[in-house]
This record gives C-alpha cells, sequence and structure tokens, in this order.
C-alpha cells in the first residue's frame, strides 16, 4: 500500500513538473516594426504563437490615448491581465497599460485583451511597446516579452 501511494505521489509530481515546464516556455519572437508606410494586409499582426494585435495598430501613428487589442495565450496573463509598457526611441518608460483579459484566461489558448496607453508625446520619433509575460514568482526563468517598434510621429 505504502508503495502505491509513493507512486501516485511520484506521479503527480511528474504531471504538475509538466505542466510548469510546458506553460513557462515563450517561443522565439521576432521583432515586428510597424510603419505607417506599410501597406495593410491581414486582420491581425502574428507576434510569434503568444500574442496577436488588431491590424489598424499596424498603419498609424500611435498618440494618447491609444487603445490596444488582440489576443495572447493564456500562459501570459496572471489573474487575467498582464502588463504592456510604452518606451520611447531612448528605451526611457513613457507609460504602463494593464491588458485585461475579455474571457476566460485560464486556458492556453488565445484569450482577447485590450488595454489603453496615457502618455505625453515623447521627444523621439520612435518607439516601444513592449508586452509582457506576467510573471507573479518575479524568477528571471518565467520572464518572457514582445517587442513592437513604433512610431510616434
Amino acid at each position: 500500500m505504502k508503495n502505491l501511494v509513493a507512486l501516485s505521489i511520484m506521479a503527480l509530481v511528474a504531471v504538475i513538473a509538466g505542466v510548469i515546464f510546458y506553460t513557462s516556455r515563450t517561443p522565439d519572437v521576432p521583432e515586428l516594426i510597424i510603419d505607417s508606410n506599410q501597406p495593410s494586409g491581414n486582420s491581425v499582426i502574428n507576434l510569434g504563437d503568444v500574442v496577436k494585435l488588431d491590424k489598424s495598430l499596424a498603419n498609424s501613428i500611435i498618440k494618447s490615448p491609444f487603445k490596444i487589442t488582440g489576443e495572447a495565450r493564456g500562459i501570459w496573463y496572471f489573474e487575467a491581465s498582464f502588463p504592456i509598457k510604452l518606451l520611447d526611441g531612448n528605451g526611457n518608460q513613457i507609460a504602463i497599460a494593464v491588458a485585461q483579459a475579455q474571457d476566460n484566461w485560464m486556458t492556453i489558448e488565445l484569450v482577447p485583451f485590450e488595454a489603453t496607453l496615457e502618455f505625453k508625446a515623447p521627444a523621439t520619433d520612435t518607439g516601444t511597446l513592449v508586452f509582457q509575460k506576467d510573471n507573479p514568482s518575479g524568477l528571471p526563468e518565467h520572464d518572457a516579452d514582445v517587442r513592437v517598434s513604433i512610431r510616434f510621429r
């Protein structure tokens, strides 16, 4: 009987370790440059396998307030949200917003989100949107982000 209990506990630990490993993986994601001079195409922008943004972002110069809509894998959220940072061309953070899940986020599937960034126009013409995987543990091995180059003017 003791062997059966020990075997059951070991199997449960292995399953939990496998789930943690699978959900902490983040695929390599190329940087996407959003340029107002590029022609529009598909209705969404795919940022690897973890974040998809509405295409309307791609053909505009952003200004405040700036609404962002898209989808992110459930593993990107914690308590139905994840942070989005806006950096100027020098890498200085000029705004942060919380992307809020619009559906059940406890899944590995894509979940719709919305966020609004409010900011003062920076001195630089370009910047970066940083979509961060929420990491309540604070452990660096669980950090991940997707970066999108944008234009202010």
